[in-house]
């Protein structure tokens, strides 16, 4: 799923928004154990890191980890199919960010209940943006999107037998400059993206390519201002499952 190569476009550039749901859902609240599920590159577990003392990220990529870059307070560990390496009763705020969709709900709401405390704040999280306008602008007229597809996913179960209570919905919209060459990395992550924009340019300078269109095309001299939907729902864990 992720290659070396989106590995580097995650580390070279994400959008930074992981601190608008964050500051959205918690304002001045802060936390002693965070854990951050499906960190990848380390983005949302560095945003995580202002509200809590310590953060474990985990992935289940190891392509992803090893482009995180070490930060003070954060530890990184690979994640399995034998569930989060995190102890029992431990974590006092799990974040969520983009990586739900990938996951499977079941095993999502079991680890909560088994790492969680009584009061355990779950935030899931994502932000997307409409990547057809700029494609256009780029002379790309054929693509084809995968109709399993990324989509944008913060809902998880909040039965009685889950033990989620919902406390927030939030969604909001934020225009974002963003410099070409970062925009370039921005599209080339995307894997249908990719493969209109190989068609187009050659894959050996595509990310070249795009830089260079995008400033003559769009954003000549100055940045990108492109629109984000953020989108955001806050869970409460109680009673968790002993």
């Amino acid at each position: 799923m992720y290659d070396e190569f989106k590995a580097n476009c995650y580390a070279a550039y994400r959008p930074e928004l992981h601190d608008v749901p964050l500051e959205l859902h918690l304002g001045d609240r802060r936390f002693r154990d965070g854990l951050d599920v499906g960190c990848g590159t380390g983005h949302s577990a560095r945003a995580l890191r202002a509200y809590c003392r310590r953060v474990t990220a985990i992935d289940s990529s190891q392509t992803m980890l090893r482009h995180a870059n070490p930060t003070a307070g954060i530890t990184y560990m690979h994640c399995g199919k034998k569930g989060w390496p995190v102890p029992r009763s431990c974590i006092d705020l799990i974040t969520l960010g983009g990586s739900l969709f990938y996951l499977d709900k079941e095993d999502v709401v079991k680890e909560i209940n088994r790492v969680g405390r009584d009061g355990t704040r779950i935030l899931v999280y994502d932000f997307i943006f409409d990547p057809l306008p700029y494609l256009r602008a780029l002379g790309v007229e054929k693509h084809e999107v995968p109709p399993n597809e990324y989509r944008v996913d913060c809902h998880l179960p909040t039965t009685a037998a889950s033990k989620l209570r919902h406390e927030a919905s939030k969604h909001t919209e934020v225009l974002l400059g963003i410099e070409p060459v970062d925009f370039a990395y921005l599209l080339l992550s995307e894997d249908w993206c990719r493969i209109a924009l190989e068609r187009r340019y050659g894959p050996e300078r595509t990310n070249e390519a795009i830089v260079g269109s995008l400033r003559q095309r769009i954003a000549p001299n100055r940045r990108l201002l492109v629109p984000f939907d953020v989108t955001s729902i806050l869970y409460r864990l109680r009673n968790p499952t002993p």
